[in-house]
Formats: structure tokens, C-alpha cells, sequence
């Protein structure tokens, strides 16, 4: 009996002792860990607000380069609608082209053809009647100097007559009306091209239109997702004000929960001692008794 009273005082101050020496590690290693945490977080927390940073400037240089291409494209398929409708403003105008080159120029060259040879004609007399009223001239011989002339004043000598050169403009004048109809396919070609155009610059400008809703539809979500990164950015700035706080908090419970432990091993460490007590005590007695 005295022997198992011994024990049990020993083995209650070692295991007290063992758990008083187990909460002092633990204060010790818990306060690294609680700095090594805390710069842990801390290196964490400024990488994560570096990133969003970055990310959030990525997205506004993102942001300004589809703002100015918006502003492009705008100004492109202005451009390509101002084309597209000048172009079908201007079909009217070919056709008038068209019909004055086609029908109105050699019809009216034709006519002058026909009265060509009724201007011919008249032109041979009134050349004729030049010729004779240049050739009425008189001459009296003066033999004290020069020869007295006495003319009319006309003098017509040509070195083309005026009726060859109606004849020659007649002749040259004859291809032209076919030759200015021909162009009527080319006008009639130049219109249809005109109006492919026009189609197709209203076309591309619509396409471009669609282009800048898709432009502003990833805007839209560029706009949410930069707004996520604010709310990302502010909590992690709360995080970053916030954890030693809780560094702090946990500082406190874990010294407060060693000193608890530490504190609670005194009765124990008390019981065993009393028990080694009591076992002294006997021993005393028992010499004594001897």
C-alpha cells in the first residue's frame, strides 16, 4: 500500500510536469507559428493585392484600346454609310449621263449631219462671193512712184477652204454617234457596279455595327469583372487589416489556454506531493516504532 501511494505521487507530478513543460513548447512554438503565419498572410495578402492591381490596370489599358477602336469603327462605318448612300444619290445622275451621251448627243449630231451638206452648199457661195469681190481690184500705173490700187477691201485667201473644212468636220463627225452609243453598256455597267457598291457598303457598315454591339457586350463584362476585382480588392485590403487582429486574438487564447493548463497542473503536483508526504510521514513512525 505504501509503496502504490508513492507511485501515484510520482507519477502525478511527472505527468503534471510533463503537462506544464508540453504547454510551455506549446506557447513557445505556437507564438513562431503565429509569426510565421502572420508573415505568411501578410506576403500572401500584398502578392493577391498585386495581382488585382495588375489585373485591374490590364483591364482599363483593355478598356481604353476598345473605347478607341469603337471610336474607329464608328467613324468607319459613318464613312461607309455616307459612301453607301452618295453612291445610290448618284445612280439618278448616271442615268442622265447615260441618256444624254446615249441618245441626246448623237441624235443631235446626226441632225447636224443632215444639214451638213445644206451648210456646205451655202458656204460654196459665200465663198464664191468672196473669192469674186477679193478679185475686183483695178490698178492705174503712176510714173512718178507706185501704182495707184483701188479694191473692195476683201481679201480671202484661205489656204483650206471654208468648204473643205465643213466637209472634213462632216467626215469626222460621222463615227462619233456610234461610237457614243457604245458607252451605253459601259454606263449601263458602271450603274450596276454602282449599286453593287452601295449594297455593299451598307452591308459592311452593318457588319461593323455588330462588331461594335460584340465590342460592347465585352465591354459590359470587362465593366462586371473589374467591379469584382474591386470587391476582391477591398477585401482582401479588410483581410490584410484584419488578421492580426486575429493574430492578436489568438495570441491571447493561446497564452490564456497555457497558463490555464500550467495552472491546472498545481493540484495534481500538490496531490502528489501530499501522497510522498504521507509516505515520509509513515516511514518516520515506523523507525520510531523500531
Amino acid at each position: 500500500m505504501k509503496i502504490t501511494k508513492r507511485i501515484i505521487g510520482i507519477l502525478k507530478i511527472s505527468v503534471s510536469l510533463i503537462w506544464i513543460a508540453a504547454a510551455l513548447l506549446l506557447l513557445i512554438w505556437g507564438q513562431k507559428a503565429l509569426v510565421w503565419t502572420d508573415n505568411r498572410a501578410k506576403s500572401t495578402l500584398d502578392a493577391l493585392l498585386e495581382n488585382v492591381i495588375l489585373v485591374k490596370r490590364m483591364m482599363m489599358e483593355t478598356t481604353d484600346v476598345m473605347v478607341a477602336v469603337d471610336d474607329s469603327l464608328s467613324a468607319v462605318e459613318n464613312s461607309m454609310i455616307d459612301g453607301g448612300l452618295v453612291l445610290i444619290e448618284s445612280r439618278p445622275l448616271v442615268d442622265k449621263t447615260s441618256q444624254i451621251l446615249v441618245e441626246d448627243v448623237p441624235q443631235a449630231m446626226e441632225d447636224i449631219q443632215q444639214t451638213m451638206p445644206a451648210v456646205i452648199e451655202a458656204t460654196r457661195t459665200v465663198e464664191q462671193t468672196l473669192n469674186l469681190l477679193s478679185g475686183l481690184k483695178l490698178v492705174l500705173p503712176n510714173p512718178f512712184g507706185e501704182d495707184f490700187r483701188f479694191d473692195l477691201g476683201v481679201e480671202y485667201e484661205p489656204e483650206v477652204s471654208l468648204e473643205e473644212s465643213l466637209g472634213a468636220l462632216s467626215t469626222s463627225l460621222q463615227p462619233i454617234p456610234d461610237q457614243m452609243r457604245t458607252l451605253e453598256g459601259d454606263l449601263v455597267s458602271a450603274d450596276i457596279s454602282m449599286s453593287v457598291m452601295s449594297q455593299n457598303l451598307l452591308d459592311l457598315a452593318k457588319s461593323l455595327d455588330k462588331v461594335r454591339e460584340t465590342l460592347l457586350d465585352i465591354q459590359a463584362v470587362i465593366d462586371s469583372f473589374d467591379s469584382n476585382m474591386d470587391q476582391l480588392q477591398s477585401l482582401l485590403d479588410e483581410s490584410k487589416n484584419s488578421v492580426p487582429n486575429i493574430l492578436r486574438s489568438t495570441r491571447i487564447a493561446l497564452i490564456s489556454f497555457t497558463m490555464l493548463l500550467s495552472v491546472s497542473q498545481i493540484p495534481p503536483i500538490y496531490s502528489g506531493y501530499l501522497l510522498l508526504r504521507e509516505d515520509q510521514n509513515i516511514k518516520k513512525e515506523s523507525v520510531k516504532k523500531a
